[in-house]
């Protein structure tokens, strides 16, 4: 389905949004200076504040995930380098016809980009199936028998990852190598190698039996959370995002202490046992 980038997406401000904090899906952009609410038009001006010399950006409420009236916060489903890298607002001139006929190609754009990347694994991994049916049906245990999606992130979750990081030359990297510079950029290098050798298949099904998640894992369903934060918050947040139970018995297990980052969320996940 495409994006209506001017239309609200399951969220409807009954607010004024203006001076709401603006979260993107790796950090905070700014705050909200203006909501304009039109027919089929709808969208935000932020003000960026220092990071990127007290620029403006023009936000259309279609990239708008959701709205937390509480804590006056709104959250959206782009990255700080995806909106940087939009066509730049003038604030003297506007929204001009011109220019919103420019930031809706953009965005949809992007949007269409996203669709692409999530539904090309299922062909790939089809056809693994087929060509691996028949040792599939006499698997004795080995690793490549366990169902990978419930184990390990597949190479499209870590290079969605490694986007989010702004990891560079993400596009030229193997599953392995998207596996070690995530792991090395959230401090746990060792977790996300996951060797192939008999001891490591070991591990990795008995840290499965207790229920434990690996932290790349873990963090696939704690987008948009607002830190510092504490367990409670982290396992709410995973629990709305459709986080499975293993993710969830993971976080559950963490002490009960305030984290103020993702990489220390991360850093408690590796050390469970």
């Amino acid at each position: 389905m495409a994006l209506q980038v001017w239309m609200w997406r399951g969220v409807a401000p009954v607010v004024d949004l203006a001076g709401y904090d603006v979260e993107a899906v790796d950090g905070s952009i700014g705050t909200v200076d203006e909501a304009t609410s039109q027919a089929g038009e709808n969208y935000l001006v932020v003000d960026t504040g220092p990071w990127i010399f007290g620029k403006r950006v023009l936000l259309p409420a279609g990239v708008v995930l959701r709205v937390d009236a509480e804590e006056e916060r709104l959250f959206v489903d782009r990255t700080r380098d995806e909106i940087k890298n939009a066509p730049e607002f003038d604030a003297d001139q506007g929204a001009t016809e011109t220019y919103r006929r420019g930031i809706a190609s953009y965005y949809a754009a992007g949007e269409a980009g996203r669709s692409r990347s999530q539904r090309a694994p299922r062909r790939g991994t089809s056809r693994r199936s087929r060509k691996g049916s028949s040792s599939a049906r006499g698997r004795s245990g080995t690793s490549r028998s366990t169902p990978r999606a419930s184990d390990e992130p597949t190479k499209e979750e870590l290079y969605e990852q490694a986007k989010r990081l702004e990891i560079a030359g993400r596009s030229k990297m193997n599953k392995a190598q998207l596996a070690r510079a995530v792991g090395r950029k959230r401090g746990q290098s060792a977790t996300a190698r996951r060797p192939s050798s008999s001891s490591s298949r070991g591990r990795a099904r008995s840290s499965g039996a207790r229920g434990k998640a690996n932290p790349v894992e873990v963090q696939t369903f704690l987008e948009g959370v607002s830190y510092p934060t504490r367990k409670g918050d982290l396992v709410r947040d995973a629990e709305r995002s459709g986080a499975s139970r293993t993710v969830r018995t993971t976080l559950e297990r963490l002490p009960d202490e305030r984290f103020e980052d993702p990489t220390e969320v991360s850093e408690a996940v590796g050390k469970l046992r």
